[in-house]
């Protein structure tokens, strides 16, 4: 005859939460959390069977022709987004033969008119649970598309966001890769919030990725 261990099923029994993120109210569950001490409800995120991409188009300015080493100058970034600092997410099928760059590359043409020839590079972030991060890494020919905040103010809609730092070149010539990483490593209050959601992606993360993708 088993004998019934009360322990062992309760340490069987315990979901371990390590993070609590939201989506919008209709993909949110609650699960029972249970430990040795007392019983509680939380509410998780619980939506493993639906994918989402977010993308970030992006592209690099190139603000002087030449450079010297050890000479500050400013550097310029362009982020394509909504409101000043929001990115957008797409709902997504997830199948074996499914292949996330190629989906991409479909997705922004009809979203925003980019082409294979308007693009540089697809970089995948990270992952923020089923939300799957990429930066769409762009060729300056794309500007004129859209407006930019500077021009014309705020709106719900898609414009160019410039953001400016100041870099001290340790080359006598434009390297992306490590402006860009050097950038990252400022701490910098920037965020770009993932829409319908209260997930973002620090500017810092922008730009360190950008650094490792070129």
């Amino acid at each position: 005859m088993m004998l019934y261990n009360h322990k062992l099923f309760i340490r069987m029994n315990i979901y371990k939460i390590t993070d609590v993120n939201i989506l919008p109210n209709k993909y949110i569950i609650k699960k029972q959390v249970i430990n040795k001490n007392k019983q509680n409800t939380k509410t998780i995120e619980e939506n493993e069977q639906e994918h989402y991409i977010n993308i970030i188009p992006i592209y690099d300015c190139k603000l002087s022709d030449t450079y010297t080493k050890n000479k500050n100058y400013l550097i310029m970034l362009k982020i394509l987004c909504i409101n000043f600092h929001y990115t957008n997410m797409f709902k997504v099928e997830i199948t074996k033969s499914f292949k996330f760059k190629k989906y991409i590359k479909e997705l922004v043409n009809t979203t925003w008119g980019f082409t294979k020839k308007d693009i540089i590079k697809i970089k995948h972030i990270k992952n923020i649970n089923n939300i799957h991060n990429y930066l769409l890494i762009l060729k300056p020919n794309v500007y004129n598309k859209y407006a930019s905040y500077i021009n014309s103010g705020g709106g719900n809609i898609y414009k160019w966001r410039h953001i400016y730092n100041s870099h001290k070149m340790n080359y006598d010539y434009y390297n992306s890769k490590d402006i860009f990483e050097t950038i990252s490593k400022i701490k910098d209050p920037t965020n770009f919030n993932i829409k319908n959601t209260e997930h973002s992606l620090s500017l810092s993360d922008i730009y360190h990725y950008y650094s490792l993708a070129v």
